[in-house]
């Protein structure tokens, strides 16, 4: 198969609030009948989702159609529409950081590391229904809270809401929409070297998908969930259909089971041969809150314990056997943005530590 090269193109500070949902704040006596109503749990009880309540009472910033990963034992969590900082969780500390906020608009796009440094490549910026796709790669240095620009993305493969995963110290690039949420989904494959520069063209995916995270599971590339966003329902257009390529083979694989509950704009993360898509965004008028997981080496899913509340467009990452999933928005759309912050210990609680 014929691949195509392309080369290189041309202050720190603690938030502390309330907590809110769909952006009403929970105190006084609202606050108290919630907490009166909802059991406690314990935050290490295994398999049970929990909030997390940070050591000095701080939260991140309401937001949606956000990056989250992890680095080491931090969660950070970036972008979304309209200018919203990079924000840190420091899970030794339980502190939530203010790391400044970012240099434009991003959104809809799944964060990387590479180098120590924290890759943004196809995302979108400013306004719905046509988003423009961000020209530029964007790359943060969170020892120093800055932000650089690197290579220009070539422009017969610029897209925003892509897939991204790191493998073999090489960047790949997934699906994507060239249209905003305006019909443009694509099932294109790129490869990216940082270290040159150089670009190449994979073999496309079985299908087409925006709106969804990319999971990198050994030597295989995983994406579950997602759709082709199109007008005048982009959330109708949801892709139950598994794409798994095989990077010791050069080739996409078949015969994975469908996602059992079709949804877009969800967190997915990878968890001991297994990739865990939790959350999303239907037709349906609130989120989703189901979280399910799929087997790649028997390539069938179980279900796991649903979300405390339904969430798309979160950040989520995996430290320490505990899956964090925060920010993102409660409903169809962007209108409930949260700062809700929750967990859940992966753990086997029959296993010993």
């Amino acid at each position: 198969m014929a691949l195509l090269k392309i080369g290189r193109a041309g202050s720190l500070s603690t938030v502390s609030r309330l907590p809110t949902l769909n952006g009403v704040v929970l105190q006084g006596a609202l606050l108290l009948t919630l907490a009166l109503a909802v059991p406690v749990v314990q935050a290490e009880e295994p398999n049970v989702w929990c909030p997390y309540e940070s050591s000095d009472g701080s939260l991140p910033t309401p937001r949606h159609e956000a990056g989250g990963l992890a680095i080491g034992k931090d969660f950070y969590l970036l972008g979304g529409r309209q200018m919203r900082p990079v924000e840190r969780l420091n899970t030794k500390t339980k502190k939530w950081a203010n790391l400044g906020t970012t240099p434009m608009e991003m959104h809809h796009f799944q964060p990387i590391e590479w180098g120590g440094k924290i890759y943004v490549i196809g995302a979108f910026t400013c306004c719905y229904p046509d988003e423009p796709s961000i020209s530029h790669i964007q790359i943060f240095d969170p020892v120093t809270k800055t932000w650089s620009i690197g290579d220009e993305i070539p422009a017969s493969r610029l897209r925003g809401s892509t897939g991204a995963v790191v493998y073999n110290d090489k960047i790949y690039i997934l699906g994507g929409n060239t249209l905003g949420h305006n019909g443009g989904a694509v099932n294109w494959f790129d490869e990216y070297d940082p270290a040159t520069g150089e670009w190449t063209v994979m073999p496309n995916a079985p299908h087409a998908r925006d709106h969804f995270v990319a999971v990198l599971v050994g030597d295989k590339l995983v994406a579950a969930a997602g759709r082709q966003s199109a007008l005048p329902v982009p959330q109708a257009n949801t892709e139950s259909g598994v794409d798994v390529f095989d990077f010791k083979s050069g080739k996409w694989l078949n015969g994975y089971q469908d996602i059992p509950t079709p949804r877009a704009g969800g967190g997915a993360v990878n968890y001991k041969r297994e990739v865990l898509v939790l959350g999303g965004e239907t037709v349906d008028k609130d989120a989703e809150a189901a979280v399910e997981a799929l087997n790649v080496d028997t390539k069938t899913w179980r279900s796991l314990p649903s979300m405390s509340i339904g969430r798309h467009g979160q950040g989520a990452a995996v430290i320490d056997d505990h899956l964090y999933v925060a920010a993102g928005s409660t409903v169809r759309g962007g209108s409930g943005e949260t700062d809700s912050v929750e967990w859940l210990d992966l753990r086997d609680p029959g296993a010993d530590d």
